[in-house]
């Protein structure tokens, strides 16, 4: 399956939760999300709001040493807002 990239790199936070969060509300579910940042701050507040609300599983993986890529898969059986 195919990821939807939305690169975050050198934006601050709010505004990589605020569009990571609209991603995934028009995302079908089973989807795959890859957000990139630099920012562990963004990294902290996506992944608690993923974890926290159950939007879906993350896994955080630090590519080429310099950012972050956040896998997010939206569960089946997620109700959309």
């Amino acid at each position: 399956m195919d990821y939807i990239v939305i690169d975050m790199r050198s934006i601050s936070c709010p505004e990589p939760l605020i569009r990571t969060i609209k991603v995934i509300d028009s995302l079908q579910k089973g989807g795959l999300l890859k957000v990139l940042t630099d920012k562990d701050e963004c990294v902290k507040l996506i992944k608690e709001v993923i974890e926290g609300f159950n939007l879906g599983t993350i896994e955080v993986i630090l590519e080429g040493g310099d950012h972050y890529a956040l896998i997010i898969k939206i569960p089946t059986n997620l109700k959309n807002t």
